[in-house]
Formats: C-alpha cells, structure tokens, sequence
C-alpha cells in the first residue's frame, strides 16, 4: 500500500544525503549489519506553501528500505528537515534496545546525545 507519505518522497531529490552510517551489533537473529540513515534536500510542494524532505533508514525493517523513504513536511525546508531528524532520532533509540548499535568504524552510539551542541558532555559528531 503505497501512502501520501511515500508519494511524496519520491519526489525528493536525490542522491539523499548519508547522515549516519551505523552497525547493528546484536540483532535477536542473524548477523551484524548496516544501518544506514539518509535525508534528502528539502523541496517545495507544488500548490502549497510547504516543504518536505525524505527519510530513509537502510537495515532496520521493510519500510525503510523503501527506495524513496518517507516524506517529512515543514513551513520551511529548516522544519522539515528537523521533523525527520527527530523521528530518524526516536527510531534509533528503539533499534539500539533491539538491535544494538555501534558506529561504523567502531565505538558505542548513544542516540540520546544526539540533539546535543558540540562540546557539551556526551555529544557524538
């Protein structure tokens, strides 16, 4: 069942843009793999006054291995793109309880420090 949602991302520009590169390190069944979380550019929904951007997560489930992701809409491109940091936000606090997750290269990732400003204690790059 394709959604609005879905719809719309396909509209997004591409390449999205790769804003974590993950490892999930233990999965209830199977082998480690890659999470990654992409997000396009904003864009303008024709007709309206509103923005959008897509946003995929590679490696967690189905839904988000969808080519074009889901669409995340804001007043501006600023909005949409924090709304679908948010959600990408909530979603790898869930995939850590399930999965496990690590960096890429290595080394523990938290995603409770993610809205963090650099410099304060705890913030990941």
């Amino acid at each position: 069942m394709t959604t609005h949602l879905a719809k719309t991302a396909r509209l997004a520009p591409k390449p999205y843009k790769i804003f974590r590169r993950l490892r999930a390190t233990t999965p209830p069944q199977g082998e480690p793999f890659d999470v990654i979380v992409e997000i396009s550019d904003a864009f303008p929904i024709e007709d309206t006054h509103d923005w959008a951007c897509a946003l995929r997560i590679v490696g967690l489930d189905r839904e988000h291995q969808a080519e074009d992701g889901r669409a995340f809409f804001g007043v501006d491109p600023m909005q949409a793109i924090e709304h679908a940091l948010f959600l990408a936000h909530a979603e790898l606090e869930l995939a850590i309880e399930k999965y496990g997750l690590e960096w890429a290269d290595g080394g523990p990732y938290t995603p409770a420090t993610l809205f963090r400003r650099p410099g304060e204690a705890g913030h990941q790059a």
